[in-house]
């Protein structure tokens, strides 16, 4: 006699069954299971209908007869027994033998949220989001949505941000209280989702701040939208960025009161974090968007089994999602994982010049944290240390992403090799060429200088700063006897001498193949570095 033949296996406290996902892109519509802790289980649907007949007092014996009457196919105990040991016990949503929840750990993806503090419990977001149903009315949507469109073409094409910009620089209170107008807004943009949520007949849940990616995020939890239909979630999806729309309405009525120029910067943050919403390639608003609207609730899961799916050795065999669903997840696959990696190569190669530019970055606004203290500037002083939270957090967070991303990697591998050594092998030699990679863009040579304020920042110059560890030595003809010395050849040449004798010379050269390059000039030697020649100046514009 097994254990769950001694006890009736039951549901874990808390556990609530959400129902079938409304407009599925899989072929049979899984079931979807939230946990006490909040963690929402997809489930096949066998596995649903078995959870749903636990009720604590029916024995295996007696689930297998009803699930032979549900599926329509003879089901046994034993079968029973090995759905709730092998597949809804992992899951931690089976009580365990004293009846109380199990302890499992929940799913930490690694493009998911960390470091997460709850703000609002559900009951307080519930109080939160009532004052807002009125907003969702169609009376006062589309009249919204229509000022922001004029408001946007206004600010952009009609009036521009130069001005504003200008003064929000000259007059640092107003450029703090646009920053804390953005901070802001990003937590109407979630109390957005929940109000949503609430209007569309589901229950919002926590709200807090986490850090995502690089920096801090607020987050709302309505995985209780995944009970209402397609629209209802696409309306929960769209309703952060119907909030940001509203900010900039109310922004631009602001500006038509006091005509302040630099508020106008809030409309223009406003269209940032929308156009940042929007992407598909991280857990944000296009992302949401995107797996209601092909009805897959969770698109990184299938990265894998959709790169699989690409091998030939693969081809023929049953794809769980429906054709037009497959369809749009393998292209959503092909686009991000180049995107992602792209942006981690991007990453590794500024890792250098981004902490150069926040150690200098931190020393200016140092000085002037200490100047704004002794003069008794309060808004000085807070300008200066969110200057500096804004040049710390990032750099510890790429590195807190990059720590984990190799943590995870290396775990996971290690694993999925064992018992297999040619595998295994051929993982510490990529492992191997990987960190050689690493430590040649790495390596101090010359590539940990700041950004210079006349840099362009494209992504051709990222292989630029990478290649500064290899700048190589020129030989320059001596100035006096005209001798050349042996490597070489007489070439026209720009030069910027200095009076000072001891001072390098510096040299802009043509190559062969019609490229420039900048030699510093000393002693009869040179150093020459890759250089790009700027933008042609635009109509009533100047270059020198």
């Amino acid at each position: 006699m097994t254990l769950l033949d001694a006890r009736a296996p039951a549901r874990a406290p808390g556990v609530e069954l959400l129902g079938e996902l409304a407009g599925s892109g899989y072929e049979s519509a899984p079931g979807l299971v939230r946990r006490a802790d909040g963690q929402t289980c997809q489930l096949t649907p066998l596995l649903y209908a078995l959870l749903e007949l636990l009720d604590g007092e029916r024995s295996t014996s007696e689930l297998a007869a009803l699930l032979s009457d549900h599926c329509g196919k003879a089901v046994t105990a034993d079968d029973v027994e090995h759905l709730l040991t092998e597949k809804l016990t992992p899951l931690g949503i089976l009580a365990d033998d004293d009846g109380r929840s199990p302890v499992t750990d929940k799913a930490t993806p690694l493009l998911g949220l960390k470091l997460k503090v709850v703000v609002s419990d559900p009951r307080w977001t519930a109080r939160l989001t009532a004052p807002f149903g009125w907003l969702f009315s169609r009376w006062v949507v589309v009249p919204v949505l229509v000022t922001f469109a004029a408001t946007t073409w206004w600010v952009l094409v009609e009036k521009g941000l130069a001005q504003p910009t200008r003064q929000a620089f000259y007059e640092p209170g107003l450029l703090l209280a646009v920053f804390l107008l953005t901070v802001l807004s990003a937590g109407f943009h979630e109390l957005g989702h929940a109000a949503a949520c609430r209007a569309a007949g589901a229950r919002p849940g926590a709200m807090g701040a986490g850090l995502y990616l690089v920096w801090p995020a607020f987050y709302t939890d309505v995985d209780d939208s995944y009970r209402l239909s397609r629209w209802g979630r696409l309306k929960v999806d769209l309703g952060g960025l119907y909030f940001n729309a509203l900010v900039a309405v109310g922004v631009m009525g602001l500006w038509w009161v006091t005509r302040t120029d630099a508020l106008l910067l809030g409309v223009a943050t406003q269209l940032l974090q929308m156009l940042r919403q929007l992407a598909p390639v991280i857990r944000a608003d296009g992302y949401h968007i995107l797996a209601d609207l092909t009805g897959v609730p969770d698109l990184f899961a299938h990265l894998k089994p959709t790169l699989a799916g690409l091998l030939p050795q693969n081809w023929g065999r049953p794809q769980p999602l429906r054709r037009w669903a497959r369809v749009v997840v393998t292209t959503w696959v092909l686009v991000v994982v180049p995107v992602l990696l792209a942006l981690l190569v991007v990453v590794v190669l500024a890792l250098p010049r981004l902490l150069a530019t926040a150690a200098a970055g931190l020393g200016r606004q140092s000085e002037a944290l200490q100047v704004a203290a002794s003069d008794g500037d309060v808004v000085g002083l807070l300008a200066r240390l969110l200057s500096i939270a804004a040049l710390v957090v990032p750099v510890a967070a790429i590195g807190y992403v990059l720590t984990r991303i190799v943590r995870r990697t290396s775990t996971g591998v290690w694993r999925a090799t064992t018992g297999r050594p040619v595998a295994r092998t051929g993982a510490l030699l990529a492992g191997a060429a990987l960190l050689a990679l690493a430590a040649w863009a790495w390596w101090p040579s010359g590539q940990y200088d700041p950004v210079r304020s006349d840099e362009r920042g494209t992504v051709g110059s990222l292989s630029s700063v990478a290649a500064l560890g290899s700048v190589e030595p020129v030989a320059l003809a001596g100035e006096v006897t005209g001798t050349i010395p042996e490597g070489a050849t007489r070439t026209t040449a720009l030069a910027l001498v200095p009076k000072d004798g001891d001072a390098p010379a510096v040299l802009l050269v043509r190559q062969d193949d019609g490229s420039l390059r900048t030699i510093l000039a000393s002693d009869g030697t040179g150093t020459a570095f890759p250089f790009a020649l700027p933008d042609a100046p635009g109509e009533g514009d100047n270059q020198a």
